[in-house]
């Protein structure tokens, strides 16, 4: 049976976390002109948290202010900060859905020795062949779990099994079946990443998004509306 306490003391150590904020910061880097840079431009210790603690989502797009630190915007419609140094700034603040406006990131990064035993005997019984590479505790209680194989196994906050996933997409837009993809689509995949899977494609008023692996690595390609290619980015935590 699943410890009930080990939930609650995981979500007050994550509040807790939340009131280790840097608001001033946050805010002269949201404000502040920016530049775009990419994401190898990141500190090793961001590249390394967006790894750890948002491995279901990719990085859409990274800003530097100068001498102030970094806006990171990922694929989940968060916006997450870094000083320039590359350490997290967290902000208790929540900011209002649709403002823009940032606020306190409350999924927090979990060591697999805290993982209740109900989701660890679940995994050893029904994945008795993969490795738990991280944990996480979602903003809404449930935990993520991303295993070897480029799996993330999804639990609620009790501990019961929700589903198996490789791509967790929160974006405006709907899941499509991969057969329903443009063949244009389709044929640029065989022609330019020959040994790749499509796992999964979603439409979106801007065009579609498909989530590929090749060599462990997953990606999410993006097309526009015709299917032409747009750019390709890499999950966070892509790499086993």
């Amino acid at each position: 049976m699943m410890k009930r306490w080990s939930l609650v003391t995981l979500i007050a150590l994550s509040l807790v976390a939340c009131e280790k904020f840097s608001t001033d910061l946050i805010t002269q880097i949201f404000e502040a002109n920016k530049v775009e840079v990419a994401v190898t431009d990141l500190p090793t210790e961001a590249q390394e948290t967006l790894d750890d603690l948002y491995f279901e989502t990719y990085t859409e797009k990274v800003l530097y202010a100068d001498k102030l630190g970094y806006q990171v915007e990922l694929s989940n419609l968060s916006k997450v900060f870094f000083d320039k140094n590359g350490d997290q700034l967290l902000d208790r603040r929540r900011g209002r859905k649709g403002s823009g406006k940032p606020g306190c990131d409350r999924d927090s990064t979990l060591d697999i020795a805290s993982l209740p035993s109900s989701i660890t005997s679940y995994i050893t019984t029904n994945y008795p062949d993969v490795t738990i590479e991280r944990a996480k505790l979602d903003r809404d209680g449930n935990f993520l779990v991303k295993v070897s194989g480029q799996l993330i196994l999804v639990f609620d906050e009790n501990g019961n099994f929700v589903e198996e996933a490789q791509f967790i997409h929160r974006q405006r837009g709907s899941k499509i079946d991969v057969a329903d993809l443009p063949t244009v689509i389709t044929d640029y995949i065989a022609s330019n990443y020959a040994s790749a899977t499509i796992k999964v494609a979603f439409q979106k008023d801007k065009g579609y998004a498909v989530g590929i692996f090749e060599n462990d690595t997953r990606m999410m390609l993006l097309f526009d509306a015709e299917g032409n290619f747009v750019t390709v980015k890499t999950c966070n935590g892509g790499h086993g």
